[in-house]
């Protein structure tokens, strides 16, 4: 495998709705799918989560 082709750093916060329930962690991921030790903001008002992503990792994995 090789490096996401086409990947562009952005500042990106993304909400998610459906689940009163503040996911455990949020794990930014390099570019093979590793976790890396970079921290990201989550925060819940209602029943909405909102994570800041990491704009230098192209993955992110909410465990819940």
């Amino acid at each position: 495998g090789s490096a996401p082709p086409g990947v562009e750093k952005i500042d990106a916060t993304v909400t998610l709705t459906g689940s009163a329930k503040k996911p455990r962690r949020v794990v930014a991921c390099d570019e093979h799918g590793y976790p890396t030790k970079r921290s990201v903001h989550v925060s819940a008002s209602g029943n909405a989560v909102s994570v800041t992503l990491d704009a230098a990792s192209p993955y992110h994995v909410v465990l819940r």
